[in-house]
């Protein structure tokens, strides 16, 4: 995808390396609207929210100064079957006023009809992973125009021990030249200075740190999990889990029997009430729904609601 995408009305851009697809976007940008341009004559819509009017009023007006519009619907595969139908229609007799591109973070084409009409009327570009001779000769073409060098002992571990994400790895060589750009040369430990392989990310060892009130050790599986690339909403999830699995044992939820009986909490099983085990799952639901609501976007939020739920003598 190094050269200049050839003219077209519609482009169809596929693939989960996003810096891949930005890079084709930009080049399409500047071989149709130049350095200069408008604003106006770029228009993005995004799936989730898009109103088809407003797309085809943006595909079919004439561009300010300019010899055609861009116009980009991004995540396609979360439009509605309507939806793709009206554009699968658009694409097949395309106008000659705009550039269209439509962008999906899906690589699998093979058994989705909309893509299939995609690819046979518009241009396809495969925005992919690139293979470990594409890597390398990515590496050593930065790494020489910084004048840096690799030793062999870095040459035997540079494609296990590194990113498998081209945008990750984009960002790998830069920290890299940062980090060796004095010297020269790469070495072996250079490497793991700069790329440390996240810890295997085993989620439901989260359980355990409940039972054991454990909070360290929760903390670092919620790390683990950030660096394992894993989403907000996948790890309240699994904390709704672990609440409810800890919380369901008849011993649990005993309001008062057993004369000392002891919970897998280490607790006596009078003082883990029903009221106690809900107050937990409400507060626990009022962070979902703060996070639905867009009000929480950040990991970091659960490591205090981790340190609440530990530490409060009213939750478990």
């Amino acid at each position: 995808m190094s050269k200049p995408p050839a003219p077209q009305n519609v482009y169809f851009l596929a693939g989960s390396e996003e810096s891949l697809k930005k890079d084709f976007i930009e080049k399409i940008k500047k071989n149709i609207l130049g350095q200069e341009s408008l604003a106006t004559n770029l228009e993005i819509f995004y799936s989730d929210n898009i109103e088809l009017e407003k797309v085809f009023e943006a595909l079919l007006t004439n561009s300010f100064f300019e010899a055609k519009r861009i116009v980009v619907i991004k995540n396609i595969e979360k439009l509605k079957k309507e939806e793709k139908e009206a554009l699968a229609e658009y694409v097949q007799n395309p106008g000659v006023l705009s550039v269209l591109i439509l962008e999906t973070s899906e690589s699998n084409l093979s058994k989705n009809k909309f893509y299939k009409i995609l690819q046979e009327h518009a241009q396809t570009f495969l925005a992919l992973a690139p293979n470990p001779r594409e890597k390398a000769q990515y590496l050593r073409e930065h790494l020489a125009a910084y004048g840096i060098t690799l030793t062999p002992d870095a040459q035997q571990i540079i494609h296990n021990q590194t990113p498998a994400s081209f945008d990750e790895y984009r960002q790998f060589v830069d920290k890299l030249i940062c980090f060796c750009i004095e010297k020269k040369k790469v070495n072996r430990e250079d490497i793991f200075a700069v790329y440390k392989k996240p810890e295997e990310y085993r989620a439901f060892e989260i359980q355990d740190c409940f039972l054991r009130k454990d909070i360290a050790g929760a903390l670092k599986i919620i790390n683990n999990f950030k660096e394992s690339g894993g989403e907000i909403y996948e790890l309240m999830g699994l904390l709704g889990w672990v609440m409810r699995k800890a919380g369901s044992s008849p011993r649990a939820l005993s309001s008062g029997g057993g004369h000392g009986a002891r919970t897998s909490f280490g607790e006596s099983s009078r003082d883990l009430s029903r009221r106690k085990f809900k107050k937990n799952l409400g507060a626990l639901s009022r962070m979902d729904y703060a996070i639905k609501t867009g009000k929480i976007k950040s990991l970091s939020h659960i490591d205090c609601f981790l340190i609440t739920l530990f530490c409060s003598s009213d939750l478990v």
